[in-house]
């Protein structure tokens, strides 16, 4: 059995993109400081995916890539508008946002995630499904497999 965070452990962000519901050890372990960070979105372009994301220019292009698709689906939402007024501080992002047309509905498991351990600095890969849940349209389940691999190729 895995033990699940409830989401009052995780700060709520403001929008309904890239929202932290729950979670467990493994995706503590992938994505630390969450708690911190305002979603997911503003993890990947802060302090804490730059020490933990091994590729961070690739997670940060398909971040920008998915997050393209949802505020696609969400575009008259007012938490939407806001999270790209917010987004828009993000030197990064908007460069990417910019420079790029490309549009993600998910990721391959082929796709590995690749990150560094918050305590021991190891390098971790992952497979990591996104798949919609269907009986509450809005919520997708992330699911993490820990994959043995020396980890991306240009680290």
């Amino acid at each position: 059995m895995v033990a699940a965070y409830p989401c009052h452990q995780i700060r709520p962000a403001s929008h309904p993109l890239h929202h932290v519901l729950a979670c467990n050890e493994l995706f503590r372990t992938a994505w630390p400081e969450l708690g911190e960070a305002d979603s997911v979105l503003s993890w990947i372009f802060g302090d804490a995916a730059a020490r933990s994301a091994l590729d961070r220019t690739r997670e940060a292009t398909q971040t920008v890539a998915v997050t393209r698709m949802l505020t696609g689906r969400y575009r008259t939402s007012a938490q939407t508008r806001r999270l790209l007024h917010q987004l828009s501080d993000h030197d990064e992002f908007t460069r990417r946002w910019r420079s790029s047309i490309d549009v993600a509905d998910g990721r391959s498991p082929d796709d590995l995630l690749y990150r560094r351990h918050p305590d021991t600095g190891e390098p971790l890969s992952f497979a990591m499904t996104m798949s919609k849940v269907h009986i509450i349209d809005h919520v997708w389940l992330l699911t993490l497999l820990p994959i043995p691999s020396p980890g991306p190729a240009n680290t």
